[in-house]
């Protein structure tokens, strides 16, 4: 099976007990942390896999008022209820002491919480999945190895910080027993064969999916008069959060004077938009997203650094033409039939896009066509299948013998 193109297996996975672990699912606090693990979970259980998130709590949170239960369920349709299990770990920041980075410290409290979960289990895990190679993707290839089952860990950070604060030799060591790889960039893919030493044929790239049941273009003129937002404005839209690797600043100063321009921040942080022509600045809760998305007439994000951006995703499933970075982090979602691609750093070239679709009808529409065709190929039930397929393949090949021990 060819990693750059998965071939669906029917029915794959279904009846199997897939045990995700993730560092981000929403919780009452923070109901937006983690959406797209919680939408990959919910496709699979849907195609009939039995899910268990294990999803370890930091106790010194500072956006955790009140702690969540520890364990909650979800029923999204499938033969089973999802089983949320949140033990409750410590954390210790990623400080670099003379040889020692503290990281090392918060990995050892996260795979700890999650062999304490492992008893909460309804059934023993045929095989385990891990959303981010550090924690959650190394401690699923942990337990795995140690409970005889395979494992598997998606590589969809932005950067591979953490996987150098733990160690990359050490880190290396853990990936040897991976049975395989999703990375969601051919960036990321080339990242982990080179950082971690995972064989390519190992590692497929499946970039993000957006649920279309959501994110789909609405009526402009009704989406303003929704959200108090003027009708004769060219609107651009950016989100995310307000820091400098997304690039909220860049934006507002590029689009500071511009006539008959106004803009839409969804997102928080320190570098909030102050420009004048600012229409909104701010979070918002995530299903108003797609209905603000549509009241825009272009996405705008110059961002520095992405795994593969869902923002991006959602963006063009709600049929918007899209100016975002030239980088190689991009090149598997946008090229010149959805978008204008521009070097992030470059406000100049960011005001003149922005010109550009303003001024360019024909532009703005061919490009939101080829946005919406694109996105209709990025459908996150697809991608789900796409997973389970590939996690089925290596099921089937893969050399660990599956026992009855839970690690």
């Amino acid at each position: 099976m060819e990693s750059s193109a998965v071939t669906e297996i029917a029915n794959p996975l279904r009846g199997r007990h897939l045990v995700v672990v993730t560092q981000r699912y929403p919780m009452p606090v923070y109901p937006a942390g983690g959406v797209f693990v919680q939408e990959l979970v919910r496709a699979l259980c849907v195609m009939g896999v039995h899910c268990s998130v294990i999803h370890p709590v930091s106790l010194l949170s500072n956006r955790l008022r009140s702690l969540p239960p520890k364990i909650t369920h979800e029923d999204w349709g499938g033969p089973q209820r999802v089983k949320v299990i949140r033990p409750r770990v410590m954390t210790y920041s990623g400080r670099q002491v003379f040889t020692y980075n503290t990281f090392r410290l918060t990995y050892r409290s996260f795979l700890g919480g999650v062999r304490r979960a492992v008893r909460y289990l309804e059934r023993p895990a045929e095989l385990y999945y891990g959303h981010f190679l550090y924690a959650a993707g190394a401690a699923a290839v942990t337990m795995g190895h140690s409970a005889g089952v395979p494992s598997f860990a998606a590589a969809g950070e932005s950067t591979l910080g953490l996987v150098e604060r733990y160690g990359v030799e050490r880190a290396r060591a853990t990936y040897r027993h991976v049975t395989a790889v999703v990375a969601n960039s051919s960036r990321n893919k080339r990242l982990v064969a080179e950082r971690l030493g995972v064989a390519a044929d190992k590692i497929a790239v499946l970039p993000n999916g957006v649920d279309a049941t959501r994110f789909y273009p609405r009526d402009r003129l009704e989406m303003r008069r929704k959200h108090s937002l003027p009708e004769d404005r060219f609107i651009v839209a950016f989100v995310g959060h307000f820091d400098d690797r997304k690039g909220s600043r860049r934006v507002d100063k590029a689009l500071d004077g511009l006539d008959s321009v106004g803009a839409i921040y969804l997102g928080q942080g320190a570098m909030c938009p102050q420009a004048g022509n600012t229409l909104f600045a701010g979070s918002v809760p995530h299903d108003q997203i797609p209905e603000l998305l549509s009241a825009a007439d272009a996405f705008v994000l110059p961002t520095l650094a992405e795994g593969c951006c869902n923002a991006i995703v959602e963006a063009m499933a709600c049929g918007l033409p899209v100016i975002s970075s030239d980088r190689e982090f991009n090149d598997d979602l946008i090229d010149d039939a959805t978008s204008i691609r521009i070097d992030p750093l470059d406000m100049g070239a960011i005001r003149r896009a922005v010109v550009a679709l303003r001024d360019d009808t024909a532009l703005r529409q061919r490009l939101a066509d080829a946005s919406l065709a694109r996105a209709a190929e990025l459908d996150i039930n697809a991608r789900a299948r796409r997973i389970a397929s590939w996690l089925q393949y290596h099921l089937d090949s893969s050399s660990v013998s599956p026992s009855r021990k839970t690690g």
